[in-house]
């Protein structure tokens, strides 16, 4: 186990045991390292919140998305959010056959 993966992923938020438990996992410790060099925040701290939404991308990133995962790294360290979280939700979750007007106020969250 690397120490200097516990870290590099406690500069995210997560606990020691969460960054011990995360850097277990052979899929996700390097996607997760990547983002986080991304992001920039190798050297820094981040908020409790950008370190969650960086550990979902790492954690829910597709093979079709993964080329522009450090767009979306820096999206996140950057807060534009909006551009990217309301694409993601809606690829991510299952909705019931779409309806035009219920989507209208999720689109204006998003803008």
């Amino acid at each position: 186990m690397s120490d200097d993966l516990v870290l590099l992923f406690q500069n995210i938020g997560l606990t020691e045991s969460k960054a011990k438990e995360t850097v277990k996992n052979k899929n996700l410790a390097p996607t997760l390292e990547k983002v986080i060099h991304s992001a920039g925040f190798q050297d820094k701290h981040s908020e409790k919140s950008t370190g969650a939404l960086l550990y979902a991308l790492a954690s829910t990133i597709t093979p079709g998305a993964a080329p522009h995962l450090d767009y979306l790294a820096r999206a996140i360290r950057d807060s534009c959010v909006g551009f990217f979280i309301c694409p993601f939700v809606l690829v991510v979750t299952p909705f019931p056959p779409l309806q035009t007007s219920r989507l209208t106020p999720f689109f204006f969250f998003c803008l």
